[in-house]
């Protein structure tokens, strides 16, 4: 495979990927990275959990939901384990703990419903979000397009200046 041909591929690949994550966030999905073992073995450490809106009549006991912790500070993602309509709220559980969690998750806490998850991709989806992450993205997008030999700079045969 040639260069301008590899380089057209790296360039469209790399487009289509920031396009669905971009389409999908739109959408109201999520991307999230597993950061504790409560949902142990059925998602572990690393794993990209992808969440997408649930309404509170859209949850039944056995969903996986993603929800805000009491200190908002973190998303939390734990299995629905009964659900409340009266008094609006769900309890949860993570499969890994032995008990159901201390306080009842209200409706308005909960983010969504985790549609699905791909184990270890979190790690380099948290990476690739990170400051170092944004910078490799960057620097990619660049060198696919020019190994594309689409950026207009063409090299002179004498003198090796850029044209």
């Amino acid at each position: 495979m040639n260069k301008r041909r590899l380089g057209n591929v790296a360039l469209v690949i790399l487009s289509v990927v920031v396009a669905v994550m971009l389409l999908s966030l739109l959408a109201g999905y999520r991307f999230g990275s597993v950061r504790s073992g409560s949902m142990a073995p059925e998602m572990g450490i690393g794993d990209l959990v992808i969440t997408g809106p649930a309404g509170a009549n859209d949850i039944k006991p056995g969903d996986i939901i993603s929800y805000r912790a009491p200190s908002g500070e973190m998303l939390i993602c734990h299995r629905v384990v009964s659900v409340d309509q009266g008094a609006g709220h769900v309890q949860t559980k993570g499969d890994a703990n032995e008990y159901p969690d201390l306080e009842a998750v209200p409706f308005t806490s909960i983010v969504g419903k985790v549609v699905f998850h791909i184990p270890l991709l979190g790690y380099i989806v948290s990476f690739l979000g990170s400051l170092y992450g944004l910078a490799i993205i960057a620097l990619a997008g660049m060198s696919a397009y020019l190994y594309s030999g689409r950026s207009g700079c063409k090299m002179q045969n004498e003198g090796g200046g850029w044209q």
